[in-house]
């Protein structure tokens, strides 16, 4: 049997093995190494994501800053770019030369064509080029062009005259060209207007030397007519003043002539052209009853310095022609102010000095069309009715703004009226006195005197040698220089006076003068012509002389012109002479 267990000593067995070492298989000692270990994992696994969360914060912070730079960058790139287009000289837009489509435009070309960037862009290119330009756009042939003529449609349907420019550069997908164009509108007007002034100076000078030979004419009509009334008793009378009232609207129409020329002896003063036209103003309002009259004057225009009876004639032509305009009536306005040209507008004599007066004379009239534009200012076109006008009206103004050293234009479409511009210089000097119309007229009687005529017309010549010999004088005729000369040298010292044409074949009169003066230093000579001023200037002959005739003249007109040539002082010669 057994005994009684000591339970003692178990517990005693027990701590003796604890002191000993860990009991194989106890699971509260196995476990604590395992945990030290995972904690220690776990805390190097939170700081490589505390590492791995800042570099990715760093990361996140360079990348965004590189994205701000380079989002900053397109921007200033663009925008460089933007100014860069916008300064390209001229109106210009790029085309995608494959798609035929507009990319950009700049605002040189919205502003020229009056089209928005928003209607442009995307379109095709045709709605800028016209199909029949003389250079194909880059949209098209996809050409490198160089200062090439072509055309742009305008918004409103007009076609606008440019010089091209076209630039193509080929990129990875896609060729596109920049078209830069120059707008040759006021190049074309300044050639248009130099052609113009070309043929109005070439029509001038046929128109001179027609007065100059119908002057002739004239002056022997002229002539006769006034030395019949002297001779014929009263029964032809009548007959003849029909004849010499013929000759006075034929010498009109031969001065309106020289007007258009810008060849007609011109009497310019100074004055204020808007005080003028408001003298005029009764005048103007009678042309019309069912036209209202508005005149506006700008007290700030200046004077100008022109012939004041040529200026009022044209502004009459010109309100004239604004009624026959308007035949139901209507509106004209005339307008009187300043202008600064610095030389834009352009006169046949060249840029016109500034500062200049501007006179508006506009219509709200029928108009006229581009063509009828191009030849109002000629002599004798009219659009009226035969019998109604002669068509020099208007050519009349030209010659007289133009021979004032101004400049007139128009602008006129059918149903729009027209405006009529006449730009004068202004004047500084102040206004010239007026000689005394109503000092007496020196009626001496004539001095025996000896005339040597020289003038190649026989007509002419026989009418003054006969009307100086009806007078008592003693006349020697030449038909030229050469009989001019033997003239003088068979009556040695006894000539008086020479009467010489300016223009005469061979040898000029003041030429014949200067032949003569040397060997007859007591001779007088006194010019006769039909020519323009311009033609005598060029021949050393002043037109405004006391000792020049112009032709037509009268019986009458020679004997003062003898009369008074012969009653100056020795120095007339030298001076004619010259």
């Amino acid at each position: 049997m057994k005994g009684p267990v000591n339970l003692n000593s178990g517990r005693d067995a027990v701590g003796a093995r604890r002191a000993d070492g860990p009991i194989r298989g106890a699971p509260a000692c196995s476990i604590c190494p395992v945990v030290l270990i995972l904690a220690a994992v776990s805390e190097a696994a939170l700081a490589a994501s505390l590492i791995g969360a800042a570099l990715a914060a760093l990361l996140a912070a360079v990348f965004w800053r590189r994205l701000r730079t380079t989002r900053q960058e397109l921007a200033d790139s663009r925008r460089r770019w933007e100014l860069l287009f916008e300064s390209l000289p001229g109106s210009s837009f790029i085309v995608d030369a494959d798609a035929h489509r507009i990319l950009a435009v700049n605002d040189a070309l919205c502003e020229l064509t009056g089209c928005n960037a928003a209607d442009l862009v995307g379109q095709p290119c045709r709605t800028l080029c016209t199909p029949d330009s003389e250079a194909a756009p880059a949209c098209q042939r996809a050409d490198v062009l160089d200062n090439a003529e072509s055309q742009l449609i305008a918004r409103s349907g007009k076609t606008i005259p440019v010089l091209k420019t076209i630039r193509c550069i080929d990129l990875a997908d896609r060729r596109i060209c920049v078209e830069c164009c120059q707008d040759l509108s006021a190049q074309r007007q300044a050639d248009d207007r130099a052609r113009q002034g070309e043929k109005m100076q070439a029509v001038g000078r046929l128109a001179g030397g027609v007065a100059h030979d119908f002057n002739n004419q004239l002056t022997v009509i002229k002539g006769y007519c006034d030395l019949l009334m002297l001779e014929s008793d009263e029964a032809v009378h009548s007959s003849v003043e029909q004849i010499s009232l013929a000759c006075q609207q034929a010498s009109q129409l031969t001065a309106e002539l020289l007007s258009f020329s810008r060849r007609q002896a011109m009497s310019p003063e100074v004055f204020d052209p808007g005080e003028a036209l408001r003298r005029m103003q009764k005048a103007l309002s009678m042309i019309g009853e069912d036209i209202k009259l508005d005149i506006d004057v700008d007290p700030a225009a200046g004077r100008i310095q022109v012939d004041p009876n040529r200026f009022q004639q044209a502004l009459m032509n010109l309100a004239i022609n604004a009624r026959d305009a308007m035949p139901d009536g209507g509106r004209l306005r005339i307008a009187v102010a300043p202008d600064h040209p610095d030389g834009t507008y352009i006169s046949t004599g060249g840029p016109i000095p500034s500062p200049t007066v501007l006179i508006t004379v506009s219509d709200n009239g029928s108009g006229i069309d581009a063509e009828t534009r191009e030849h109002i200012f000629e002599p004798f076109f009219t659009t009226k009715q035969k019998g109604k006008g002669t068509g020099l009206g208007l050519s009349m103004v030209y010659g007289f703004v133009t021979n004032s050293g101004g400049q007139i234009d128009v602008d006129s479409e059918p149903g729009g009226g027209a405006t009529f511009r006449i730009r004068l210089p202004q004047a500084e000097a102040a206004p010239a006195s007026k000689p005394d119309a109503s000092a007496p007229h020196d009626e001496a009687a004539p001095t025996p005197a000896t005339i040597l005529v020289a003038e190649d017309d026989p007509a002419v010549r026989l009418l003054v040698t006969r009307i100086l010999e009806h007078r008592g004088y003693t006349v020697l005729p030449a038909a030229d220089v050469e009989e001019a000369l033997g003239q003088a040298e068979h009556h040695g010292d006894v000539i008086d006076l020479l009467i010489t044409d300016v223009v005469m074949p061979n040898v000029t009169g003041p030429e014949l003068a200067r032949q003569l003066i040397g060997t007859h230093c007591r001779m007088k000579v006194l010019y006769i012509s039909g020519h323009t001023p311009e033609v005598l200037t060029r021949h050393g002959v002043d037109p405004s002389d006391k000792a020049f005739l112009r032709k037509p003249f009268s019986p009458q007109d020679l004997i003062d012109a003898v009369a008074a040539v012969l009653a100056n002082s020795g120095e007339a010669s030298d001076a004619n002479a010259r």
